[in-house]
């Protein structure tokens, strides 16, 4: 056996005994939770601080709004925050803008009409012509938003947001 080879070796048992047995994969920290269970968080407080469970992101959204997210609507589905619609200046709105931790959430190009059910419930869900339609709280307003989408082939291709908070409502493609 090479020199250079016993040193390679070497070095793997050492590392191997700091830091335990090198993985070829990492599980997610997010494979624990599922759509039914995963709560939306600002990525920045997600790394320092995750949800311990689903009940504890009931509090979390009010609280966290504290600093400048007042262009931000936290939208709930029960106690948990389940999408999140930033108001531009343009006063379009955007859903699920980047700079959140969305976990198990699929991105948009990819939720399906089903994902969106679980997520968004069916309690209020409306179908009127190709139009899939939801209706949530937010935490920071009594005023309810409305989530109306268009699926194609199963997956959402154009959505909108309507609301009081929402001056403009319109369609937006899905890429």
């Amino acid at each position: 056996m090479s020199p250079y080879f016993t040193k390679i070796l070497c070095l793997l048992a050492v590392a191997s005994s700091l830091y335990g047995p090198v993985r070829a994969e990492q599980k997610s920290p997010h494979s624990a939770y599922t759509l039914e269970t995963f709560c939306i968080l600002p990525e920045d407080i997600a790394k320092i601080e995750p949800a311990k469970d689903p009940s504890d992101c009931a509090v979390r959204p009010t609280t966290l709004c504290r600093f400048p997210c007042k262009r931000e609507l936290w939208v709930k589905n029960g106690n948990r925050c389940v999408a999140i619609v930033r108001v531009e200046p343009s006063n379009s709105a955007v859903l699920n803008p980047p700079g959140f931790n969305y976990g198990p959430i699929p991105a948009l190009n990819m939720l399906r009409e089903s994902d969106a059910d679980v997520l968004w419930g069916t309690k209020t869900k409306q179908k009127i012509g190709p139009v899939v339609k939801y209706t949530l709280p937010t935490y920071q307003s009594a005023d309810a938003i409305t989530i109306e989408t268009i699926f194609e082939n199963s997956l959402l291709k154009k959505y909108r947001i309507v609301g009081i908070s929402i001056p403009s409502a319109a369609w937006n493609t899905v890429e």
